[in-house]
């Protein structure tokens, strides 16, 4: 029987935190490292799974968060050293631990031996079977010796929504027909409404329970007929160019969509749920909606489960959506929405982290997030799987993302 020959690595990448079981991993590492005269690369990862959006995109909060990371991981480098390590470098990322490591950092440094602690974090443990499906990907070496910053890839913008909300809302006084119009003229294929009932059951385009806000008259919606709401001004209050526009009819917007070839969110307003309105309009809404051409794509929506349920069963292949609140954080999205019969889930972005993203996206939902009016957050919240967004100023949005 010939001697067997044991393997001398070139190249050893360590995974490292404060645990007991990483420590021990880091001195095996070192060990190895030393006894085979391979380099060394420590690696440690910035967990931006609980931060929110608006945490994430601060520069003070990410870049005191990393300049501490790297800090640490310096001590570990300066150890490796005067243990009689001739190359060691350290590398920072952001993200779930287990799955950075495996997408990004393996791939960019091609190392020949990885090393964790067996109790190291659950995403580590899990992701680290699958590890040399991902070793092939070309990726830069280190240029320095000493340190690399990794970045991650870049989405696809076509592949992604921009829903222009309440139309082109920053251009036309909202949920206007001129607002709607806006949207093929901005170069934008989605837009986002609301649904709600006059006294005398007529559905017509409305944010908000009355229509003080957006109109030169008073009153709750469903205490005024469709006659008396035509008479309200809705579009002078935004600007004297806009004198005239009333309150549109559901009819009048699917004309419009079908008209423009867009594709349309509908939201039905919580609150009818209440009374047998939310039936009523349900029943008419459902309807009216066979009415737009099939070459729209359209989405119903709403915060009320019960609500979407009925819709549901009135137009089964119609796509349905959850809408959450941040105040509704603490429950379970996937079960509701599910129990909805709906795909598809609106989250607000306030609250919103990167770890329930990538948990619905695992579950297999898409995800539209509301209301996104940055173009830096809504680029973020790409980055971590968000298929579209809500907003007001879909308008600034680059060609690339019109494209759906």
């Amino acid at each position: 029987m010939s001697e067997l020959d044991p393997k001398k690595f070139t190249h050893i990448l360590v995974g490292v935190d404060d645990s007991p079981d990483a420590q021990l991993a880091f001195r095996y590492a070192m060990n190895r490292a030393k006894s085979d005269d391979a380099e060394l690369t420590i690696t440690s990862i910035l967990e931006s799974e609980d931060m929110n959006v608006y945490q994430a995109l601060s520069k003070d909060f990410v870049h005191g968060k990393r300049d501490e990371l790297q800090k640490h991981l310096e001590e570990y480098r300066q150890l490796a050293l005067r243990f009689g390590i001739k190359k060691v470098n350290t590398a920072v990322s952001e993200g779930d631990p287990g799955e950075t490591i495996v997408k990004e950092i393996i791939p960019a440094l091609k190392p020949d031996l990885l090393v964790i602690g067996s109790l190291a974090k659950t995403g580590l443990r899990k992701r680290f079977g699958s590890q040399a499906a991902y070793m092939a990907k070309y990726a830069p070496h280190f240029s320095d010796g000493r340190s690399l910053m990794i970045k991650k890839q870049a989405f696809d913008p076509s592949t992604k929504r921009v829903f222009a909300h309440r139309g082109m809302s920053q251009l036309a006084p909202e949920n206007t027909l001129a607002a709607f119009h806006k949207v093929k003229e901005s170069g934008v294929h989605w837009l986002e409404t609301d649904l709600d009932l006059t006294a005398d059951g007529q559905i017509v385009i409305l944010h908000d329970e009355s229509i003080d806000r957006t109109t030169d008259k008073k009153g709750a919606i469903h205490e005024l007929t469709l006659a008396e709401v035509e008479t309200a001004d809705a579009g002078s209050w935004f600007g004297s160019e806009f004198t005239g526009q009333r309150i549109p009819t559901l009819p009048q917007l699917i004309d419009l969509i079908n008209a423009d070839g867009l594709n349309v969110n509908f939201e039905l307003k919580p609150y009818l749920g209440r009374d047998e309105r939310a039936t009523t309009l349900i029943e008419g809404f459902a309807k009216e909606l066979k009415r737009v051409s099939p070459q729209s794509q359209v989405i119903v929506s709403s915060f009320n489960a019960t609500m979407l349920k009925q819709f549901k069963a009135l137009s089964p292949d119609t796509p349905t959506a959850m809408l959450f609140k941040r105040t509704q954080s603490k429950q379970d999205w996937a079960a509701i929405a599910t129990d909805t019969g709906s795909k598809i889930i609106h989250p607000d972005v306030r609250g919103l982290t990167r770890a329930r993203v990538e948990k619905l996206k695992k579950a297999g939902f898409e995800l539209n997030v509301w209301t996104v009016n940055s173009l830096k957050a809504a680029y973020h919240l790409f980055d971590w799987g968000v298929d579209g967004v809500f907003t007001d100023i879909s308008h600034r949005f680059p060609e690339a993302y019109k494209r759906q």
